[in-house]
């Protein structure tokens, strides 16, 4: 689904969802120290010493187990930091990995038999342009068939020599640079089908863990074994925020297409013309005041925008946005703060459709607060929200078809013979 954003808010977030027809216009999200509402509760093989794949290949999917490893979610936790593991590089505070089949590996204790998300924390290695591919090997082998192709982002941000703003002549779009920071990220799908990262299973005591590099190039710093974040009700976070409610400050407007960074180079500045509220705003010259649409359909995709409000406290959070492209068909977005979800309504937010542009305002019609400082980064993330479920009930019936056809080919040949 594409989504067309243009923010009036105080905050910036990654947008992530499957498929998601929303652009995002110039005009910033719009955070107003408003007087406070009732709040509401709302495969093949390769030697070990080669690392390229596991010693053993896997023997499922991951949608053939992921029900049984949905079932062993734990509360614990393991951090496993670069300079405790052993590694085809030189071994110190971080390790990069930059030739194809380098690895890295960790021997450790988990206290408890269980399913667990892996976060790596890492920095990406100028090489190429694309996503960086890990493969994953849990005592010695590959856990699920997915497990042995995964990417971690790069991080993106706009040029800023090429994207001057003339005042009668088109503007330039920006080039797409890569922004070389440390950043965090899970082990995930990209396909839309999970909404949550992927789930490996540990066994209780020693375990060993390793990562292999099968394209690009990464510095790692540590990988976190790691469990479900407990997310808060919005009333659990506004009781922890207090009064804390800001007022008499007016509304700080956040252009949408000047963001701070992105996860993918497709998310560039568009032009929209559709309406004179889009600001900056041209009938002449082309203007970039918008971002999203078509570019920002692949789950996991992600936007970022620092928001520098004038105080911190509690703000009114709104998003000049349009989803015009799949008719009847809505868009999601995850909602993170610094890297975190605030409350458990920013897991999932609808972008419904409309033909127009129209204000989104974070809890609708009853308002919901984002607890906000200078300088914290807001950002939307692609996700496929509540059809995550109806995806994968889709591909598990296209898979069983697909056992069936073999099946029958089995015993009928490719080219029946129609008289026998």
């Amino acid at each position: 689904m594409i989504l067309t954003l243009c923010l009036l808010v105080t905050v910036f977030s990654p947008f992530s969802a499957v498929y998601a027809d929303e652009v995002v216009d110039s005009a910033t999200p719009v955070i107003d120290a408003a007087e406070p509402t009732a709040a509401s509760d709302t495969e093949g093989t390769k030697t070990e010493s080669e690392g390229e794949l596991p010693v053993i290949a896997a023997e499922y999917d991951y949608g053939s187990i992921y029900n049984d490893l949905a079932s062993l979610k734990t509360d614990n936790s393991v951090k496993l930091e670069a300079s405790a593991a052993t590694s085809s590089k030189e071994v110190a505070e971080s390790i990069a990995l930059d030739s194809k089949g380098d690895w890295i590996e960790w021997t450790f204790d988990v206290p408890v038999t269980g399913a667990y998300y892996l976060e790596i924390d890492y920095e990406a290695i100028k090489q190429k342009s694309a996503d960086i591919e890990l493969g994953v090997v849990i005592n010695g082998a590959v856990p699920f068939e997915e497990a042995a192709s995964l990417s971690i982002p790069r991080i993106w941000e706009d040029e800023k020599s090429t994207s001057k703003l003339k005042e009668n002549a088109d503007q330039t779009r920006p080039f797409q640079v890569e922004k070389i920071l440390r950043t965090t990220s899970f082990l995930q799908d990209t396909l839309g089908i999970y909404n949550e990262p992927y789930l490996f299973r540990f066994e209780e005591g020693a375990n060993s863990l390793k990562i292999t590099l099968n394209r690009e190039a990464v510095r790692i710093y540590s990988v976190t074994v790691c469990c479900e974040e407990n997310v808060k009700s919005y009333s659990e976070y506004l009781k922890a925020h207090g009064d804390t409610y800001v007022k008499n400050v007016g509304t700080y407007r956040l252009e949408a297409e000047a963001a701070f960074a992105k996860n993918s180079s497709m998310l560039y500045p568009t032009s929209d013309r559709g309406s004179a509220a889009t600001l900056p705003n041209n009938p002449l010259y082309v203007r970039y005041n918008t971002i999203g649409a078509s570019t920002w359909i692949k789950s996991g995709q992600t936007i970022y925008w620092k928001v520098d409000v004038p105080e911190k406290g509690l703000y009114k959070v709104s998003f000049r946005a349009r989803q015009s492209t799949k008719q009847g068909l809505s868009s999601y977005r995850t909602l993170k703060i610094n890297g975190e979800i605030p409350f458990k309504e920013c897991e999932t937010i609808t972008f419904e459709y409309h033909n127009n542009w129209y204000n989104k305002v974070l809890g609708d019609d009853n308002p919901q607060y984002l607890y906000l400082e200078p300088g914290d980064i807001l950002s939307l993330t692609c996700t496929s929200g509540p059809t995550a479920e109806i995806l994968r009930s889709i591909q598990e019936s296209v898979l069983d078809m697909n056992k069936l056809y073999r099946k029958v080919v089995v015993i009928t040949g490719t080219d029946p013979d129609p008289y026998r």
